[in-house]
């Protein structure tokens, strides 16, 4: 179950990409048996509860690959842990999902956005120690926001101002003016996939590119990729990425394999993530 519409529509269709290509790979076998991928959308938590129900009372399935984002992430998670059928989750960061919300049945596969965090928050306090946060309103934003105001504070910093986005945020022309308002050293952006991407496009277009730096501990390399190279500016964490040197011999060997079968990039760490978790 991966996002076919919204602010994940790029990362479910990547995600979707990695799954199949791992399959393709074995024969679509695992075990000696056949296995058959069925893909539902995940459009926000409560469907995605009530369509990974559907998957596992009506098509019967034996496990559940999916969640786009942290909430829905939770949301399956929940399900799984009621139904007892196992879930993995490859691209959620929020902490909660095997943290507070742990269960015997979930498995991740994406790192925290605390550990994340902890990798970037000793660069930053060296750029400044008077940080904005501009968070999405959902458990990854609310979770970035918690963890590097956390690492702020221990680092003898403090929160020049803080906002809290609705998820699909269309329009971020007032948070903006008031980020240029606060003048913190750095802005701590916690915005996921199409979210990041506008905020990114209009941060430019009111010539703010390189005045603020702006910072996310965790993000989609799609994310960078649906802006100009005129408008990209910032400070990103990436949990894997194509050109690592030290990507093992399977990883270079779906790199060179990606391109082919999807007529696309060079594979993303969401087509990546969605090929571990389907081996």
């Amino acid at each position: 179950m991966f996002a076919k519409q919204g602010t994940w529509t790029v990362q479910g269709e990547q995600l979707v990409s990695g799954a199949r290509m791992a399959l393709e790979a074995v024969g679509n076998k695992l075990l000696g048996r056949p296995v058959e991928l069925v893909w539902y959308d995940e459009p926000n938590p409560q469907s995605a509860q009530q369509n990974m129900q559907k998957l596992v009372d009506e098509d019967k399935v034996v496990a559940v690959l999916g969640g786009t984002n942290s909430a829905t992430s939770l949301a399956m998670a929940s399900v799984a842990r009621r139904a007892k059928v196992p879930y993995i989750s490859p691209n959620a960061a929020a902490r909660e999902l095997t943290g507070a919300e742990c269960n015997p049945y979930t498995f991740r596969t994406l790192t925290t956005t605390l550990v994340a965090s902890r990798a970037m928050a000793p660069e930053l306090l060296k750029i400044g120690k008077k940080w904005s946060f501009l968070t999405a309103n959902y458990a990854f934003g609310q979770d970035i926001q918690t963890s590097m105001s956390g690492l702020l504070k221990e680092g003898g910093g403090a929160v020049q101002s803080q906002d809290a986005t609705p998820l699909g945020t269309t329009d971020f022309s007032s948070f903006i003016l008031k980020l240029r308002q606060a003048k913190p050293d750095v802005i701590v952006a916690g915005l996921p996939g199409g979210d990041l991407s506008t905020f990114l496009k209009q941060y430019a277009e009111m010539g703010m590119k390189g005045r603020i730096p702006i910072a996310c501990p965790i993000i989609g390399d799609a994310d960078l990729w649906a802006i100009s190279p005129e408008a990209v500016t910032g400070y990103f964490g990436k949990p894997w990425h194509f050109s690592s040197p030290d990507n093992p011999a399977a990883d270079k060997a779906f790199i060179q394999a990606y391109p082919r079968s999807t007529s696309a990039r060079p594979p993303t760490k969401s087509g990546w993530a969605g090929s571990r978790c389907a081996c």
